[in-house]
């Protein structure tokens, strides 16, 4: 029930702000700060952040070692 929608390759590269701002759009939200985005790469948290998102990194098996004092918080 909290999953809303699925958009990876439909919205424009995932490190680009301006692609989380138009998903914010077709979510039909009244703000960018009602929307959280979880993902395993800082470079996509860092432009959900840039465009008003609330981020959270996943921190799961096999993934890149997170750099230290990236500011987001981490989930498992």
């Amino acid at each position: 029930p909290y999953l809303c929608g699925f958009f990876d390759t439909t919205s424009g590269a995932k490190v680009e702000p301006t692609s989380y701002s138009n998903i914010q759009l077709s979510l039909g939200t009244d703000s960018p700060a009602d929307v959280v985005f979880a993902t395993d790469v800082l470079a996509e948290a860092q432009a959900a952040k840039a465009a008003g998102w609330n981020a959270v990194l996943v921190e799961r098996p096999g993934n890149k070692p997170l750099p230290e004092g990236h500011g987001f918080r981490v989930i498992t």
